[in-house]
């Protein structure tokens, strides 16, 4: 008995699905394509990590930086995240001090572009992004207007462009495409 009140729950279940799921397969529709809102990518451009230093027994000082374009909001911003590197260690530490937290690249309220670097591994890097803003153009989220918060965690290579005893530089030859990942949202 069980067996058939399983079988008749899957069956109507299967019944449910609307025909662009069944064509998934086919190559017709993405889950992305079915989602309720179909946000642009943002795009980072002019990226690079500089690090200089004035004596081979130093840390080195080093600068993250980019330009982060929101299409869905015709925003922009510039990022820049100063910390001290060996330029060996990997891990977070006394010889690779990169900040663990976000951190503000610019904000005019209710508009925060907000950067962590969550790993960086050779020329791998991994970055954690969050864009908050009020949506009050584009009306997608309920009424009455929405602060709403979007996030992003791109790994991406950056070339190792010169290296030597003083200095450090890596860049991203391309744009960075970033495909946002999540949103919140709470009222304004």
């Amino acid at each position: 008995m069980t067996f058939l009140i399983v079988l008749s729950l899957m069956l109507s279940l299967v019944a449910c699905l609307p025909n662009s799921l069944s064509n998934l397969g086919a190559g017709r529709k993405t889950f992305h394509d079915l989602a309720q809102f179909s946000w642009k990518n943002w795009t980072l451009t002019e990226v690079c990590l500089d690090c200089t230093r004035t004596s081979p027994s130093e840390l080195f000082d080093c600068e993250y930086k980019f330009r982060w374009d929101d299409p869905n909001f015709n925003t922009s911003a510039h990022c820049n995240n100063p910390w001290k590197w060996d330029g060996i260690t990997t891990q977070q530490g006394p010889n690779n001090t990169y900040n663990t937290n976000y951190i503000i690249c610019e904000m005019a309220w209710p508009e925060v572009w907000q950067l962590r670097i969550n790993n960086i591994q050779d020329e791998l890097f991994e970055l954690g992004l969050i864009h908050t803003c009020k949506d009050e153009m584009l009306q997608r989220l309920p009424a009455p207007p929405e602060i709403a918060e979007f996030f992003a965690v791109p790994n991406f290579t950056m070339q190792l462009m010169g290296r030597d005893d003083y200095s450090i530089v890596y860049a991203a030859k391309e744009p960075v495409s970033v495909l946002i990942q999540g949103l919140t949202s709470s009222p304004a």
